[in-house]
């Protein structure tokens, strides 16, 4: 994958260069720009990939950065500029998701606190209001609607 990616890479590049070519523009600060913006959002997508892989554990947002050769700093940087938001963020996003999926599709028996453990998060008041917040429901909520939709209750 990581070939494919730097060969889209590298891809991006020429086309940039023969844009500028092509405009007719000698401006070097536009060509980096342009290079630097297909780079980062290369590196979200990797990063992404990596995120995904890894949601069911805990792990740092250094680690990722580690595994991206990049540092925390260039990693938080690159996602803002991207994204708007911080890759911790995006973590969460991913996890709240996952979560959101279990919490639809898992037989109502289980516990809601398994299931926090199993996306990689931990079922705390703060981390039921971010839920709350990203999708306008308690994660019970969510439970308890999927629940009356599939005819359970």
């Amino acid at each position: 994958m990581r070939n494919t990616i730097d060969d889209i890479a590298q891809l991006f590049a020429a086309l940039a260069e023969q844009l500028i070519f092509w405009r007719d523009i000698d401006d070097d600060a536009l060509a980096k720009k342009i290079s630097g913006s297909v780079e980062r959002k290369l590196l979200i997508s990797r990063a992404r990939d990596w995120i995904e892989a890894h949601l069911h554990q805990h792990f740092q947002i250094a680690e990722l950065a580690a595994e991206l050769h990049i540092s925390p700093r260039t990693l938080q940087y690159c996602f803002v500029d991207e994204l708007g938001h911080s890759p911790l963020a995006e973590v969460r996003r991913f996890r709240f998701r996952l979560l959101r999926r279990k919490l639809t599709s898992t037989p109502s028996n289980q516990p809601i606190e398994g299931m926090f453990r199993s996306c990689g998060l931990i079922d705390t008041p703060p981390t039921s209001r971010h839920y709350r917040n990203w999708c306008g429901e308690t994660p019970r909520q969510t439970r308890d609607r999927a629940k009356m939709t599939s005819g359970l209750i």
